[in-house]
C-alpha cells in the first residue's frame, strides 16, 4: 500500500503540472485523488455456485486489501458551461471469505470507470450540473470450491465487465465562503448491460486555499448484473451495493 499511495501521488504531482500549464481564462480543471471507508452489500454467483455472500465491511476489506487507488479529474469550460469529468477506483481483495454452501473463499477485484459530460446552470449561490456519461464495470471473481462437492476443478474464475450508460445530476450550493454542500444522484443500465444502477452521493467541500480543498461526503452505488443462465456454466450475476465515507483533497488550476 505505500507503493500504490507514492505511486497516486506522482500521478497527482505530474498531471497536477500538466493542468496548470495548459490552464486559461476559459479552462477550469481539477484532480482529486480519495479514499473510500467502502462496505459492499450483497451477492454473486457464478455458474452453479449460486447465492455467494459478498456481504463485508470496511474492517474487512482493510484486513484483505491487497491494491487500491481512486482518482477523479475535471475540466470545464467557464464561457460554453460545459464540461467532461472522469473517475477511476480499483481495489484488489485477497481471498478469506466465505461464501454460499460449497464455497470456501472467494477472491474479488473490482474497478469502475466513468466518463460523463456536464452541462451546467448557474444559480446565485449554486451550480447545477446536468449528466450524460458512461460506467465501466470489470469485475474478476476466483471462487474455491469444497472438494466434497466437485470431484475435480476445485477453483472457477471469472472475468466479467460491461457498460452501462448513465443520466444525472449533481448540485453544489455556497454555504460561505469556505463550506459547499454537495449532492449528486444518477441511474443507469435499464437492461441494456446491467439490469440497473444507481449512485448517490452527498457531503462537503472545505477551501483551504484558492486552489486547495477538501471533500467529505458519503457514497453509495447500487448495480444488479446478470447473465447466462442461472445455474449452468457461463451464469454470472453480480447484486450489490458498495457504500461509506469518502475523504479526498482536491486541487484546481
Amino acid at each position: 500500500m505505500k507503493q500504490t499511495a507514492g505511486t497516486l501521488a506522482v500521478v497527482f504531482l505530474a498531471l497536477s503540472t500538466s493542468a496548470t500549464a495548459i490552464a486559461s481564462k476559459v479552462w477550469e480543471h481539477s484532480l482529486e485523488l480519495y479514499g473510500l471507508g467502502i462496505n459492499i452489500d450483497g451477492s454473486t454467483s457464478v455458474g452453479r455456485a449460486v447465492g455467494n455472500d459478498l456481504d463485508v465491511d470496511f474492517e474487512k476489506i482493510r484486513d484483505n486489501l491487497e491494491f487500491g487507488g481512486m482518482i477523479h479529474f475535471e475540466s470545464f469550460n467557464t464561457q460554453e458551461n460545459w464540461g467532461v469529468f472522469f473517475d477511476y477506483s480499483f481495489m484488489n481483495l485477497g481471498k478469506g471469505r466465505p461464501g454460499a454452501i460449497g464455497v470456501t473463499e472467494i477472491d474479488v477485484d473490482q474497478a469502475v470507470l466513468e466518463g460523463f459530460f456536464t452541462k451546467r446552470i448557474n444559480g446565485k449561490k449554486s451550480r447545477t450540473d446536468l449528466l450524460l456519461g458512461l460506467r465501466w464495470w470489470d469485475n474478476d471473481l476466483e471462487l474455491t470450491i469444497d472438494p466434497n462437492l466437485l470431484d475435480s476443478d476445485f477453483t472457477t474464475k471469472v472475468n466479467e465487465d460491461w457498460i452501462d450508460l448513465v443520466v444525472g445530476v449533481r448540485t453544489f450550493i455556497d454555504l460561505d465562503d469556505k463550506w459547499t454542500l454537495a449532492l449528486r444522484g444518477d441511474i443507469g443500465g435499464m437492461g441494456l448491460e446491467s439490469d440497473f444502477t444507481f449512485q448517490g452521493m452527498a457531503g462537503f467541500q472545505y477551501k483551504l486555499s484558492e486552489h486547495w480543498s477538501l471533500d467529505f461526503q458519503y457514497i453509495a452505488i447500487w448495480v444488479d448484473y446478470e447473465t447466462g443462465e442461472i445455474g449452468r456454466p457461463g451464469y454470472y450475476e453480480y447484486d450489490t451495493v458498495s457504500h461509506g465515507p469518502l475523504l479526498g483533497i482536491i486541487r484546481k488550476f
